[in-house]
Order: structure tokens, then C-alpha cells, then sequence
């Protein structure tokens, strides 16, 4: 039974995966092990709740219909062990059809709105989802706002503000047990921000989980839900984090083509939104200037692995590497002529960067 449990554990995992990264659902029931399943008359299902027919229950219902909503009804309607069934079959139709209304097709597939809504404890869910702190049970964002003045005047603006306060104050406190209870406060303002929609409480929650200010199961993938729903909110810093998980192996293997994917996006990003005479947001787009130019050194040095003779090629991506650090050197030493003298350091990475990609020809 033990290696069974296991069997399907892993079948289940790869199911998951191959769904998370595009798969059909038909192609995602061949590799958890179930291939043709959508051929098996409804007859020969079975929901008894033993591991392997909850198994293949949840991937049959998951490919006979094209809906959210009727992959549960049906694996309801088969009967026997329906609540198993169903989760596992929710489980996995929530991958590929998400909630409804953040479907841009509004067709009907995804999770209805009206279900998630009268769900016991749903903030509390979707706490979690965006990746609240571990005790995020004891946070009520409608509490709060009645705090604030009634549960209007929560906004994400005092979130992310009530939040900030915290953060600041644990780093100024000598006491640990100080500074874990206020990290765990800001944790649960930016938490609550982030429910809200905001991009950068959702950067802000990330980035405490990346450092360890808050305590997580597996704080690197904590981290990284954070900065996607971060980037799916237009942040450009989220992004920049997420390719430095991915440069660093945080949470996955080292892939400098996928680091080098979220540096541009969140170059798009801060093209788009972020404004150079701003104090806040000059040293975020001199950090992403400086992932850039290291990201056009990695096509560089692909480039000189492979042999190419092609001197043009090599040339134009020497400028832009050269043209991105000469960009970010320029925006780090504003900021430290600002007062704030910790990015010397990138300043200095960036003068480094100048120098090696500067050619002969300058």
C-alpha cells in the first residue's frame, strides 16, 4: 500500500507539473500514467477513495468535460468517495482553468465567482494563494480595516504603509523576539495589501521571505509566488527578483535564459511605469540596468562558446551590455550622491561592467 501511496504521489506531481507548464489535460494524464482515460466509459470509473481510482476518477472527469465547473459536478456525481474525487479533480482543473474572473475570456470555465465567494474562510485562502505568512490564520483584513475606521478605509495604500512601518521597526529592534513579532505584523499588512491587488506589497512580502524575515515551509517558493503575483501586478522589482531566483538557483536549477527573460521583463515594465527622477524608483531601474548588461555578457560568452565568428553579432551585444551598465552606473551614483550610500556596491559592479565590455574600439 506504502509503494502505491508513493505511485501515485509521484503520478500525481507529474500530472501537476506537465498542467502548470502548458500541457493539455490530455497530455497531462498520459504522463501521470493514465493515457486514453478519456476513453473509458463512465461505467468503468471508479470513486471508492482508493489512491489509485481517485487517481484516475480525477483525471478522467478532468478530460471528458472543458470547465471548472462541471469537472467537479461530475466527479461529485460519480458517487462513492466523491469529496476525494472531487478535490483532487478541483486540485487540478484550478490549474488549468483559474478563476473565472480573472479569465480574460469570461467564458464560463474558470472557478465561479460565486463559489469561492461563499467559501468558509476564503480570505484566509487567498492569503495563503498570494503567500501570506505561515500563521496567517489569526489575521482578519476585515478587523483590521475596522481598526483603521471601518473595513472602507482598509486600502492598499494602508496596508502597504502600515506595513512599511512594521518592516522598519523590526530592523531597528535589538530584542529577536521584538523583531520576529513585528516582522510577522508587516507580513500580515502586506499580505492584506496584496488581497487588495497591490504589486508592491506583493514585492514587499517576497522579498521578506527571500531574507528569512518570516517563517515559510519552503520560503523560496514563498518568495517566488510572491514575485510572480508581483509581476502579474506590473512590478518591475518583482520581476528583477524573480530572474535573480532563478540566476542563483533559488527554489530551482541555476538558468541564466530564464533569468535573463524576467530581467527584460522587468525592463518593459519599468520603461513603461517608473520614472528616473523619482527617489524610489531611480535605484530599482539602475539595479535592472545592471541585470541587463550581465545578462547581455551570459549571450556573449554563449556566443563565444559556440565558436561564432560572427564579429557584428559579438559587437552588438558588447554595446548593449556596455550601454546598460553605463546606464546603471550613471542612476547609482545619483543615488548615492541622495544619501543613500548602499549602492556604491552596484555603482562600482556597474564601473566594472563598463570596463570589461567597453571594446577596443573605444
Amino acid at each position: 500500500m506504502r509503494m502505491r501511496r508513493a505511485w501515485m504521489r509521484a503520478c500525481a506531481t507529474c500530472g501537476r507539473r506537465a498542467l502548470i507548464r502548458g500541457a493539455s489535460t490530455r497530455e497531462a494524464a498520459a504522463v501521470a500514467g493514465e493515457d486514453g482515460v478519456w476513453l473509458v466509459p463512465r461505467d468503468q470509473i471508479e470513486s471508492s477513495g482508493y489512491v489509485l481510482h481517485t487517481l484516475r476518477a480525477a483525471l478522467w472527469c478532468l478530460t471528458t468535460t472543458d470547465s471548472y465547473r462541471d469537472c467537479v459536478l461530475t466527479a461529485v456525481n460519480l458517487g462513492g468517495d466523491a469529496d476525494t474525487t472531487a478535490a483532487v479533480a478541483g486540485a487540478l482543473a484550478g490549474i488549468v482553468y483559474g478563476f473565472e474572473d480573472e479569465r480574460e475570456e469570461r467564458d464560463s470555465r474558470g472557478i465561479p465567482g460565486e463559489w469561492d465567494d461563499a467559501l468558509r474562510g476564503w480570505r484566509i485562502i487567498a492569503a495563503v494563494v498570494c503567500g501570506a505568512p505561515l500563521d496567517v490564520e489569526d489575521w482578519d483584513a476585515e478587523l483590521a480595516g475596522s481598526a483603521l475606521g471601518g473595513p472602507e478605509a482598509l486600502t492598499a495604500q494602508s496596508a502597504r504603509d502600515f506595513g512599511d512601518d512594521r518592516s522598519r521597526a523590526a530592523l531597528l529592534q535589538a530584542d529577536p523576539e521584538r523583531r520576529e513579532a513585528l516582522f510577522g505584523e508587516a507580513a500580515r499588512w502586506f499580505a492584506s495589501g496584496v488581497e487588495l491587488g497591490d504589486a508592491q506589497c506583493a514585492t514587499n512580502l517576497g522579498v521578506m521571505y527571500l531574507y528569512g524575515h518570516v517563517p515559510a515551509q519552503d520560503p523560496d517558493f514563498a518568495a517566488a509566488a510572491c514575485f510572480e503575483r508581483g509581476e502579474q501586478l506590473g512590478s518591475a522589482e518583482s520581476a528583477c527578483y524573480l530572474g535573480d531566483m532563478h540566476r542563483d538557483g533559488r527554489g530551482w536549477p541555476p538558468d541564466h535564459d530564464a533569468a535573463a527573460d524576467c530581467y527584460e521583463r522587468a525592463y518593459e515594465l519599468c520603461k513603461e511605469q517608473m520614472d528616473l527622477d523619482n527617489a524610489h524608483d531611480r535605484p530599482i531601474i539602475a539595479l535592472i540596468h545592471l541585470r541587463m548588461g550581465q545578462a547581455a555578457e551570459w549571450e556573449l560568452a554563449d556566443l563565444r562558446r559556440a565558436g561564432s565568428l560572427n564579429a557584428d553579432a559579438c559587437h552588438v551585444v558588447r554595446e548593449r551590455a556596455y550601454r546598460h551598465y553605463h546606464a546603471a552606473y550613471a542612476l547609482a551614483v545619483r543615488t548615492v550622491e541622495s544619501g543613500l550610500r548602499m549602492y556604491s556596491k552596484e555603482a562600482a559592479i556597474a564601473a566594472n561592467g563598463m570596463e570589461r565590455t567597453c571594446g577596443e574600439e573605444r
